[in-house]
């Protein structure tokens, strides 16, 4: 799936392994800005390397204080972070004009209660032997002023793949019923509404679950 780091003569630093590479839009970042005028920029998608960590932490940030209830999306500290590194291609970024504009990471939670995930094939009812078989696309998000280029499904779908390669047969992932786009972004990549329950700080989440089966959603135009 990675395509040759010589094709991107501009790889950025933090990227360990090159995905894809395109052209986006960037929407006006002040009202001044005459209506509908965009820019078109090159991006790079790929895996990320742990140095990237300071601008996941800054873009996280910026996409928290860009949404009209807390409640919609999670942030996370710097040790957080660490541990999701540790499973190698975890992390997904987009870089575009030198920043990171958005990314995808995964865990497999496994049986693990370390407190840095709770197995969501418990959410499910999944037979205890099924749990091993269990992988998150845990978070994908985008820089409010990139979004509407179809950048969360690629993120996605891309993390998707590679878990169907790991051989895992169950992913999940949650989204807030207060983030409509976001739930038919990962809808239209396969996943199913499985339950809607109270879950990080008691804040509501949709339960979603993809199997193996499901169709990749790689080819989006979203």
């Amino acid at each position: 799936m990675p395509i040759s780091e010589k094709n991107s003569p501009h790889m950025p630093g933090i990227i360990d392994q090159l995905i894809a590479i395109g052209s986006i839009r960037r929407r006006p970042i002040f009202e001044c800005q005459i209506a509908g005028k965009e820019e078109s920029l090159e991006f790079c998608m790929g895996f990320l390397k742990l140095e990237s960590i300071s601008e996941l932490l800054d873009l996280q940030s910026i996409i928290s204080e860009s949404l009209p209830s807390r409640e919609i999306f999670i942030t996370h500290d710097e040790e957080y972070f660490q541990r999701i590194f540790s499973l190698k291609r975890s992390v997904i970024g987009i870089v575009c004009n030198g920043k990171l504009i958005g990314y995808s990471f995964i865990l497999i939670p496994g049986l693990r209660d370390d407190g840095l995930c709770e197995n969501m094939g418990v959410d499910l009812n999944l037979p205890e032997e099924e749990l091993s078989k269990v992988a998150h696309l845990q978070s994908v998000a985008v820089h409010p002023v990139y979004r509407g280029n179809g950048l969360q499904k690629m993120m996605a779908a891309a993390h998707l793949h590679l878990i169907d390669e790991m051989g895992y047969v169950h992913v999940c992932s949650t989204v807030s019923p207060k983030n409509p786009i976001s739930l038919a972004n990962l809808l239209s990549c396969g996943f199913l509404i499985e339950g809607l329950r109270p879950k990080f700080k008691g804040w509501w989440r949709f339960i979603l679950h993809r199997s193996t089966a499901a169709p990749d959603g790689f080819a989006t135009n979203g």
